[in-house]
């Protein structure tokens, strides 16, 4: 049979993706040189993207399913959102808003960064850019450039003696991707030419020289050392930290001896704090006490976009105060943010950081310190500046926010649902229910012939995940620590938590499995999982084995199997024509009807009375039944000393000694019917094919329609719905369960083995 195929995207699609990626390829070859030919080829872009989404509706659809698109994006909508509150005057608010369209860039190029032919132009456009910053700055340290700024700042520092292309705080941030990529390299690649790695080592030198000492410049010192530190932990691990610290230390220690501005730094805080000096340094102190205090003030959602030149300017006023300059914004990252958006907006920003630094784990190692040295880069060069809202600066980390978002786009694409092949289903909980997950494991190899599917169970349920045809392996789950070293030992595509943990999903995570899924109705899935599927077991009328199936649809097309067929997937039926031809566990008796009674439940269902059982026994004739009571050890004395008289009668056998499930297992087929409480074994038996009859009342989430067993041969007896009452704790016998009649289960019982 045919499969019928959707139509690829049409040649208009083709056209507009390819011109996207020129815009995106564009804007990074002038993200640093020139503003007018940026904003055209961004605003080209964003007409490209256009035609694309209404060529091709998936394109926007995966772009909001990316993390980084969709927190870049809710940042910007909080921003059009605090129109609403702020401070400022709606127009003056409305400008500002669209300083902040960079955070649409990740949006706008995913599509074609998401390629990584588009994503390399891209990269190489923004370092030939930035290279070019880099040498017209070394070319100005000799020979002043006509466009060179030489003036004097309000606070007496002239521009002259800083050798800049255009702007030196904004230069010395922009070279920050520019030293990354120099270092990492010569870093992280061991494998390339001595030569080319020294190299790259010198010109991360230079460019770190360039934006300490040639640009004269606090923003470039916070940079160089916030990079080193990251650079050196992350390829050499605890020794790189220190040789890092050792490093910053004496980093700051030749500034201090080579630019002035770090010991005018450290006397303009002295000279403030004493006598509240009208400094350089200390306006930035002043200007970062009214953002915390506008923070305070409204704590929640902020005081507004463009809120904080007015409320910075009436703060000055009430303390009789008049600035040199006041500025536009505090000159801080995140407490800008945190003015005038609130914790929310300053929420959504770290938030941000601390999700890119973790989905860079996904990554190859070259883009991985890629990405987590622009986390770097933001957040040393945010503490002394505002980046977002800083022109350029904008532009630039708009550029790398698209990049990072379009190799997590690959990631994900590579290490999907689609492209899955080994699994491991978790289910660490009692043996009826690892029995009912076990259709897990039949379904996806019924989807992926070629996958394997392990099963991570309690130790006294491993022989149950064993037991299955389709269940390839099986990880004992005993504390965290082992779960993470046995995934680690695996390398899984995907881990399924059929039974939520908050620590074993910890631990998957720290073991670096792609694809994590759990239910979305538990919180620490939203901090652990990569997939949350919305399933709902409480309040629904499907059966718990079809609750456990809709946790596969990221790799199943069609989870919703009908409830006959559900015991197929299992894999404990025996495929042999002839299952009698295996040898029991127990001795069965030739020529009388076989019955396992299952009587206890180790409290995990509602029992039916023992002396209902005694009862069922001495009504149906002895010569023409064996009833063999199945147990624990533990059950089995229970049951001998509270119903002697039960073992005493010849047609019953005591199988509660010794027991094991392989025993269990290897029995189940021979036997001529299973009575059973709702418990484990009455799901392996019915789902190994033996005729079981399930005792059950006919409460929500304790009914055959969620836990009733699934086989060939499967039925079940309620209660009557009048009986059934939530039972007194402590009381001695279930009384919905009592209220089952013992003729009732013996004409089912004759009928169930007549059927046989």
């Amino acid at each position: 049979m045919s499969v019928p195929v959707s139509a690829g995207p049409g040649p208009l699609a083709h056209r507009a993706r390819a011109a996207l990626g020129v815009c995106a390829v564009g804007c990074a070859g002038f993200v640093a040189i020139g503003k007018a030919p940026f904003n055209l080829f961004f605003w080209c872009g964003v007409i490209a993207f256009c035609v694309l989404a209404a060529a091709d509706r998936r394109a926007l659809g995966r772009g909001l399913r990316e993390p980084v698109v969709v927190g870049s994006l809710a940042l910007f909508a909080l921003y059009a959102a605090s129109l609403l509150w702020t401070a400022a005057p709606l127009r003056a608010g409305a400008l500002q808003l669209g300083s902040y369209r960079v955070l649409a860039m990740p949006l706008v190029f995913l599509p074609v960064l998401v390629d990584p032919v588009w994503r390399e132009r891209t990269l190489r456009a923004l370092l030939v850019a930035l290279g070019v910053v880099l040498v017209l700055s070394l070319v100005q340290a000799v020979h002043p450039l006509p466009f060179a700024r030489a003036s004097r700042d309000e606070f007496g520092i002239l521009y002259r003696d800083a050798y800049v292309f255009s702007d030196r705080i904004r230069q010395a941030i922009q070279l920050g991707p520019l030293l990354l990529w120099a270092a990492g390299m010569a870093i992280f690649h061991p494998g390339s030419s001595r030569r080319l790695r020294l190299g790259l080592a010198a010109v991360a030198v230079v460019t770190a020289i360039d934006m300490m000492w040639l640009l004269k410049g606090r923003t470039g010192t916070l940079v160089v050392s916030g990079l080193l530190l990251y650079l050196l932990q992350a390829r050499f691990g605890a020794r790189g930290l220190i040789a890092a610290v050792a490093g910053v230390a004496t980093v700051l220690a030749a500034g201090l001896w080579m630019n002035a501005r770090l010991g005018e730094t450290l006397s303009d805080i002295d000279a403030y704090r004493q006598a509240g000096a009208n400094n350089a340094t200390g306006e930035r102190l002043e200007m970062w006490r009214n953002a915390a205090q506008m923070l305070a003030d409204a704590p929640l959602l902020g005081a507004g976009i463009e809120a904080y030149p007015g409320l910075s300017a009436a703060a000055y006023a009430a303390k009789g105060r008049v600035p040199a300059e006041l500025f536009h914004d505090p000159h801080q990252e995140f407490l800008y943010v945190g003015a005038e958006l609130g914790l929310v907006g300053l929420a959504l920003l770290v938030g941000g950081l601390i999700g890119i630094w973790r989905i860079a784990a996904r990554f190859d190692e070259r883009w991985r310190w890629l990405a987590r040295g622009f986390v770097a880069i933001y957040a040393s060069a945010g503490l002394a500046n505002c980046l977002l809202n800083l022109g350029w600066t904008g532009y630039l980390f708009g550029l790398l926010l698209a990049l990072v978002a379009g190799r997590h786009a690959q990631a994900r694409a590579e290490q999907g649902p689609a492209r899955a092949r080994s699994f491991v289903v978790v289910r660490h909980d009692n043996l009826g229910d690892v029995a009912l997950a076990l259709p897990m494991a039949g379904l996806l190899k019924r989807a992926r012939p070629d996958c394997t599917v392990h099963f991570a169970v309690r130790r006294y349920a491993q022989d149950v995940a064993a037991a299955s045809r389709y269940v390839d392996g099986v990880v004992v789950v005993t504390d965290e620590a082992a779960f993470e070293r046995d995934l680690r030992a695996l390398r899984p595509d995907a881990v399924i938590f059929a039974f939520p943990s908050a620590s074993l999903a910890r631990a998957a995570a720290r073991a670096g499995v792609p694809i994590r899924v759990g239910t979305a109705r538990r919180w620490y899935h939203w901090r652990w999982c990569t997939l949350r599927p919305f399933v709902r077991r409480s309040g629904s009328s499907a059966h718990e084995a079809q609750l456990d199936l809709r946790l596969l649809a990221p790799f199943v097309t069609d989870t919703e199997v009908p409830r006959e067929a559900l015991w197929r997937l299992a894999g404990l039926a025996p495929e042999a024509p002839d299952p009698r031809s295996e040898t029991p566990a127990w001795p069965l008796r030739a020529g009388v009807a076989n019955v396992l009674l299952q009587v206890r439940s180790n409290g995990n269902g509602k029992e039916w009375p023992l002396r209902h059982y005694l009862s069922l026994v001495g009504a149906l004739p002895a010569d023409r039944f064996n009833f063999i009571v199945n147990g624990t050890p533990a059950e089995g004395d229970a049951l001998r000393e509270a119903a002697p008289a039960l073992f005493a009668l010849p047609q019953v056998t005591d199988a509660t000694r010794g027991f094991t499930i392989p025993d269990l297992l290897r029995t189940l087929p021979r036997m001529d019917a299973v009575l059973s409480n709702s418990t484990g074994p009455m799901h392996l038996a019915a789902l190994s094919g033996a005729p079981t009859l399930g005792l059950f009342v006919d409460l929500p989430g304790m009914d055959p329609a969620r836990w009733g067993p699934l086989g060939p041969h499967a039925g079940a007896i309620v209660a009557p719905r009048e009986a059934c009452v939530r039972c007194p704790r402590g009381a001695p016998e279930c009384p919905c369960m009592a209220a089952i009649e013992v003729g009732r289960v013996a004409d089912a019982l004759q009928a169930t083995i007549a059927r046989r």
